[in-house]
């Protein structure tokens, strides 16, 4: 039930939190800001190191499935995949166009099928809002925001720091139950010795460099310690590398020095994580769009952390801004053209009546 959650949240956010936290990409040894053409690696922005007004978006001549850093296609213009959108556009299955689609969940409005998250073939934009098509679900995506999936039907969530004890109760999405407050708490939220439920595969509830142990309370991660301590190593040697830099740092690639990163990444997940929870926003595949909650809610967090985005790339807090007005403008060149037709139908019709 609560496990394609986690894997967004391990997806969505996680990964971005290694970015940022380190301060760079997954695969080189070091950061550095790219330039157009450069091969770059993508992460939950879209931007991936890239250098101003670039995106880190797919090859479409390259065999090998690779990224490079690119402009980004703009609304209405040929894609070939997403990656090459701009921030807050899609490439439509239908026209193979960037497009603002994806963004709404259940119970959102909508104008047309594309408009929903979900797949066509569970849900539908009906009388203006995305609706599912069973009585049934499998899992929170599948219900409205604000209520969770508990056996197959869609029950009233639980909001953050509310109690949660009992059977058959939920908290909202992305949120969990804590079992030392029995309060839906924000995840990685959990001190060191405060119990938790180990988990395998994830660990979500414990705050940064520490884990959840099979004992059920959170102790220090082992980690989060040679992370530590590498960077102490790391200060007597001549070149970092991307493991050496500890939390708030990471490694330069022209000077070779693990750096300090001005920003508070994980306030920042934070911040993003509460403001999702508290207005009910669901984790559509089009985050970014213009149109989600996400965006009417939350956008201001992650335009602040872009603010000291160490390759000076504005794109994302530029596209924020211009997005409705590329749409516009696409709209008013399709207006023109239209207006176009019919005033030269009128002048045609006239010509024919005086003759």
């Amino acid at each position: 039930m609560k496990t394609i959650i986690y894997i967004l949240i391990i997806l969505t956010f996680n990964k971005t939190l290694l970015l940022l936290i380190n301060c760079q990409q997954i695969e080189p040894n070091c950061f550095k800001c790219l330039k157009e053409g450069e091969e770059c690696v993508p992460d939950g922005f879209k931007i991936g190191s890239c250098s101003n007004g670039l995106v880190c978006g797919s090859d479409p001549n390259n065999e090998f499935e690779k990224y490079s850093c690119i402009e980004p296609k703009r609304y209405g213009e040929p894609c070939v995949d997403s990656s090459v959108c701009d921030i807050g556009l899609l490439c439509s299955p239908e026209t193979n166009q960037c497009d603002n689609i994806k963004f709404a969940s259940i119970g959102e409005l909508c104008s047309r099928d594309l408009d929903c998250s979900e797949n066509i073939d569970k849900v539908s934009c009906i009388d203006g809002y995305c609706k599912s098509k069973s009585n049934k679900c499998t899992s929170d995506n599948e219900c409205q925001g604000g209520f969770a999936c508990i056996d197959s039907e869609c029950i009233f969530a639980i909001q953050l720091n509310q109690s949660c004890s009992g059977s058959s109760v939920a908290c909202d999405s992305l949120a969990f139950c804590s079992e030392s407050t029995q309060l839906c708490s924000l995840p990685y939220s959990l001190n060191l010795n405060d119990s938790c439920t180990f988990n395998d595969d994830f660990d979500y509830q414990c705050k940064p460099n520490l884990t959840c142990s099979k004992k059920g309370n959170c102790i220090e991660s082992l980690n989060g310690s040679s992370s530590t301590s590498g960077s102490n190593e790391t200060n007597k040697e001549e070149k970092c590398s991307m493991k050496s830099c500890g939390i708030g740092k990471y490694c330069d690639c022209d000077s070779g020095k693990c750096l300090n990163d001005a920003y508070d990444h994980f306030e920042h997940l934070m911040s993003k994580t509460e403001c999702i929870i508290k207005n009910r926003c669901r984790m559509v595949e089009n985050l970014y769009s213009r149109s989600s909650c996400f965006t009417k809610h939350c956008k201001y967090i992650d335009i602040e952390i872009h603010k000291t985005n160490l390759c000076k790339n504005t794109i994302f807090t530029v596209t924020y801004r211009d997005i409705d007005q590329q749409q516009y403008q696409s709209n008013s060149i399709k207006l023109s053209i239209s207006l176009f037709t019919v005033l030269l139908l009128l002048l045609l019709l006239s010509i024919v009546i005086i003759g």
